[in-house]
């Protein structure tokens, strides 16, 4: 992503004052630049960034299968060559993988990997037949066939704090809640995951006055690394706990859901 982003930048910055791209532009840096300074990057703060990129790339790969497709900087087909070569290398990729997180090989990563092998083979042949605008439709096409079912349904299984399975497994003994986060952890990938909004509560008493409002709250506390969530206050109780590699799911409800604690003055 990041190294299309910069072959983008770089294929507008070539003709700025011939494109009406430049909002885009800005649009894309304003996110990009502080990604490249912050040292915590995780998946889901790229999540903005994705609409300017897909805006650029897509208006590069026009460029790209175009008649005009000579008069691109040659730092740009650069790019573009390796990413249609280079794709090849994803084939031991996904075994290197599955061994790594898994510590085992399975027939679905076989199975994954010589998809993207067939296909990474018929882009290579075509673009040393009939060029660079030939092997980019067939990789764009394949992109659209592998790319979803991959990330959809392969990658999640590499993932050993994988949220979804934590929100399926909440899901299906809590419904859709009402629920709340409880201490300074909160989960946007969780919240992504029961298709709702969340609020947190960082406080005992932000906790009391939830539950006093909204009757058969469920509280969920997350542990990740050195940080844990407080202790619940009185005539809270743990009702399930989701252990994960990196993190701990603790849900507690109130010990009877027709009476909130008291709150303490």
């Amino acid at each position: 992503l990041f190294s299309r982003t910069r072959g983008a930048f770089a294929a507008c910055f070539a003709q700025w004052r011939m494109t009406p791209r430049a909002g885009v532009v800005l649009w894309a840096a304003s996110i990009f630049l502080p990604l490249c300074v912050i040292g915590n990057k995780q998946l889901h703060y790229l999540l903005p960034l994705m609409p300017p990129v897909m805006l650029l790339v897509g208006w590069l790969l026009d460029r790209a299968i175009s008649e005009s497709a000579d008069q691109m900087p040659g730092a740009v087909c650069a790019l573009i060559d390796a990413t249609l070569l280079g794709t090849v290398l994803a084939a031991p990729g996904i075994l290197f993988a599955a061994r790594h997180v898994l510590h085992q090989i399975r027939a679905v990563d076989w199975e994954v990997a010589t998809a993207v092998a067939l296909a990474g083979i018929i882009v290579i042949v075509l673009y040393l037949r009939r060029g660079r605008p030939a092997a980019l439709r067939a990789y764009l096409i394949a992109g659209v066939l592998i790319f979803p079912p991959i990330i959809g349904l392969w990658v999640p299984t590499l993932e050993p704090d994988e949220s979804a399975g934590v929100a399926r497994q909440i899901h299906e003994r809590y419904g859709d809640g009402p629920y709340v986060f409880y201490g300074r952890n909160y989960s946007l990938p969780l919240c992504f995951n029961l298709r709702c909004a969340i609020p947190s509560m960082h406080t005992p008493e932000q906790l009391i006055e939830a539950a006093a409002k909204t009757p058969g709250v469920v509280v969920i506390a997350q542990k990740k690394g050195n940080l844990s969530p407080p202790a619940p206050p009185d005539g809270f109780v743990s009702d399930m706990t989701l252990e994960r590699r990196e993190q701990t799911f603790a849900i507690y409800r109130l010990a009877s859901p027709t009476s909130a604690p008291a709150t303490h003055n």
